[in-house]
């Protein structure tokens, strides 16, 4: 076990068995002396009592938002214990995620300068091109095609297309605050 993880494996250790004080005497004994405080930040826990600061500091953010959860929830503080496994799996899932945020921006700029690269090929090519096959016939252009030609459909396209990229970017990231 490293350091880091004691107190999470301990915890599943002590929670599946049937007399837990027992269980955590006899896994207190076998531990070095460096997951000593882990076992009393557990027997804290199991007596309902929340522990320190800096023992939650130690433990993580999750143990921490664990202990917060307890304090408003309807549930007692050992029921949570079994709960950091699969929080803790979650967040190096998600901590995966956020590594590919630099590569997600990256492909956001590159899709904002191929919009625009688009923008200014339509509006320097076609725009005349069908502005002169509309003269030829000494016809007006019509109000939709002239509406989409003059940038402003694709102009109200492509800013709702970036902000709903956007939004999926910034998304995460005020979640993980």
């Amino acid at each position: 076990m490293s350091k880091i993880d004691w107190l999470d494996d301990i915890s599943q250790v002590v929670m599946h068995a049937d007399n837990k004080e027992a269980a955590l005497a006899a896994l207190a004994q076998q531990l070095p002396q460096k997951a000593q405080r882990d076992v009393s930040t557990l027997r804290q826990i199991m007596a309902g009592e929340v522990p320190s600061q800096k023992a939650l500091k130690k433990s993580g953010s999750l143990w921490a938002a664990l202990f917060q959860l307890a304090k408003q929830g309807d549930k007692a503080l050992p029921h949570y214990l079994g709960q950091y496994q699969h929080l803790a799996k979650a967040r190096l899932s998600l901590e995966s995620v956020f590594q590919t945020r630099f590569l997600a921006y990256l492909y956001f700029f590159w899709l904002i300068m191929t919009l625009f690269v688009s923008l200014l090929i339509v509006t320097n090519t076609t725009l005349p091109t069908f502005t002169e096959f509309y003269q030829d016939f000494g016809a007006a252009m019509p109000l939709s095609t002239r509406f989409i030609l003059e940038g402003w459909f694709l102009l109200l396209a492509i800013g709702i297309f970036l902000f709903a990229a956007l939004f999926a970017l910034i998304m995460p990231w005020w979640y993980r605050r």
